[in-house]
């Protein structure tokens, strides 16, 4: 079974190797567009043929959510999101006059540990797009309202304990909706990709695992 990643918001999907590497999955960075029905459009014809399982963070989990109710998904692994995600307008001001650190402040608050190296490559993928597509993906996220899959894929929902973005109330609404089973991971904040590969590689397996049974049934 194929594995397709769908990175969060102004990500190049730089931060995503690991993960990749070990579930010989391909990296969708999404486009840079204003709504989550034109990026998942765009996709369309870029995703793997079915059978797929997707894993998606933040913005991506919103796509990956979008794309069941317009191509056959077999399940999905969805990260650091709640059944929409919120932005709120001060966020959004701030991509009006941007100051020179704003990537980096982006960049240290998406990780519980204050580890350089993890903080270097999330702001080398944040650069590698650009803040006016940072800006794009976000306002896409802001104007989002979901509709649960149906009929349910299986699914599994990551929340990190420290993810200062996404409430873990939310988390628990994403996976109600999706029918799915929320996976708390202790330590670790908004990038659960970076902060804790070998755990999201497990959980994509028994995703896949129980997607392959589903599709024998």
């Amino acid at each position: 079974m194929k594995v397709a990643i769908l990175p969060g918001a102004g990500s190049a999907g730089l931060t995503w190797e690991t993960v990749a590497a070990q579930l010989d999955a391909s990296i969708h960075p999404l486009p840079d567009m204003t709504s989550v029905e034109e990026i998942a459009t765009n996709l369309l014809d870029e995703l793997p043929d079915s059978p797929v399982v997707l894993v998606g963070a933040s913005l991506g989990a919103m796509i990956a959510v979008e794309l069941t109710h317009r191509r056959p998904i077999a399940g999905m692994v969805l990260l650091a999101a709640g059944f929409g995600v919120t932005v709120s307008d001060e966020v959004l001001a701030r991509f009006d006059d941007p100051d020179p650190n704003f990537l980096a402040r982006m960049a240290r608050g998406g990780v519980a540990e204050k580890s350089e190296a993890l903080i270097n490559a999330r702001l080398a993928d944040f650069e590698a797009r650009g803040v006016d597509v940072l800006a794009h993906h976000l306002r896409a996220l802001a104007t989002y309202q979901p509709v649960a899959p149906s009929p349910a894929v299986p699914t599994v929902v990551i929340q990190g304990e420290f993810d200062r973005s996404v409430p873990l109330a939310d988390h628990v609404d994403l996976a109600r909706q999706c029918r799915g089973l929320l996976c708390p991971i202790a330590g670790i904040g908004h990038s659960a990709y970076l902060e804790a590969p070998d755990e999201v590689v497990r959980l994509t397996r028994e995703i896949i695992s129980e997607a392959e049974e589903a599709s024998h049934a």
